[in-house]
């Protein structure tokens, strides 16, 4: 009778934790920010690598056309980017003024007024040649940092200095304008 007893309660006991009601806990969210402060260790500099830039422009050409001669503000118009053996030139490059090598990251936010369909950019070493326009074949991802896949050296040396290339393919809508905004970080490598 002993092990009958037991049997029976440990049955109870089961039966009534199936029939208890689930519980359920309340909570609140918070959300939080987090930020870093901009490094001026990176400069944008023109094709010469001694004046600042600030802008670059792609100029017009025909819906779903591709665009590979933009020119920077301080250049100018009358020195786009180039490509060709000994007469390559970029559209800016990068200068690099710190005791760090660093990882070369992009945001690029995408053009308004969706003028913009693909952009495209490509990183080599100061001087490098570029033989065409098809070269430049790596694809932004718009709105988002991404690791460009290329490094630059700690100042003092060619290697802390590197040209980009830029081209656009334009989206099929005709008579508008679009701008972006191209931001070039450093990941410490």
């Amino acid at each position: 009778m002993k092990k009958r007893l037991l049997l029976l309660g440990v049955v109870a006991a089961l039966s009534l934790a199936v029939l208890a009601p689930a519980v359920v806990l309340a909570g609140n969210q918070a959300s939080q920010t987090a930020s870093t402060s901009s490094a001026v260790t990176l400069d944008i500099r023109n094709q010469a690598y001694t004046l600042s830039v600030s802008g670059v422009t792609f100029p017009e050409a025909a819906p779903s056309s591709t665009v590979s001669d933009p020119h920077n503000d301080s250049d100018g118009v009358a020195s786009p980017q180039a490509f060709g053996t000994g007469t390559s030139k970029p559209v800016f490059t990068l200068v690099n003024t710190a005791a760090y090598a660093y990882n070369i990251w992009y945001t690029i936010t995408e053009f308004t007024n969706g003028v913009v369909y693909n952009e495209y950019y490509l990183i080599p070493d100061k001087g490098a040649d570029v033989a065409d326009a098809a070269a430049v074949s790596s694809v932004v991802f718009f709105d988002e940092p991404r690791d460009s896949g290329a490094s630059i050296a700690a100042t003092g040396t060619d290697a802390a200095m590197k040209d980009v290339y830029l081209k656009i393919d334009l989206s099929g809508l005709g008579g508008v304008t679009g701008i972006s905004v191209i931001s070039i970080l450093g990941e410490t490598a």
